[in-house]
């Protein structure tokens, strides 16, 4: 059987196309099709990338603003800690206007959770005024206190002169133990 060149010119562009459209579905469609899926999977590393660099970046800044708590005003021993209370509460009454300030320590500190607190009786001559500016400076205060408790009364009628008396406490971490762990027993050590 001989083919024309009509015929010939036909059979060679019909195999061609076919050639074509198989070589599209086998080789080219799977390529285009995996580009595509990689462009996405690359915007979705992207996406995780950027969250994880600003989960990280806000690690470092939570980071060091805590280390900057824990190293700062809340301290390790009771006399670190009422070295710094018995100051602040002496200025913030003087900022503050009260008189006749007399304060006096504990004799122990109580345990509060994770935590020890020390805890001390503050008396003051005030008027309500003064008051309120000394209890604003401890509710603001960079350090970790409260009032504990608050006792108000009028030495004399008509006046508006207040005497106050109150517990101030702060907080301060668990001391670390004092003992030391015994050194191990060897068994020529032990004699009968």
């Amino acid at each position: 059987m001989v083919l024309s060149k009509r015929e010939r010119l036909i059979a060679i562009a019909t195999i061609g196309t076919l050639s074509l459209v198989v070589l599209y579905f086998i080789v080219i469609d799977p390529l285009l099709q995996s580009k595509s899926d990689l462009g996405t999977k690359i915007d979705a590393a992207d996406a995780l990338l950027k969250d994880g660099h600003l989960a990280e970046t806000r690690a470092i800044s939570v980071g060091k603003d805590w280390a900057k708590r824990v190293a700062g005003p809340l301290k390790s021993n009771s006399s670190d800690a009422e070295s710094q209370l018995l100051p602040a509460v002496d200025r913030w009454a003087k900022e503050a206007g009260m008189s006749s300030l007399s304060i006096n320590k504990p004799d122990r500190n109580d345990k509060d959770k994770d935590f020890y607190k020390f805890t001390l009786r503050a008396t003051a001559k005030s008027n309500m005024k003064q008051l309120s500016a000394f209890m604003y400076r401890i509710q603001t205060a960079e350090i970790p206190v409260r009032i504990t408790d608050l006792s108000i009364s009028t030495p004399k009628e008509g006046t508006d002169e207040l005497l106050v008396q109150m517990g101030i406490s702060t907080i301060f971490l668990s001391p670390e133990p004092d003992f030391k762990p015994a050194a191990p027993v060897t068994a020529k050590e032990v004699t009968p």
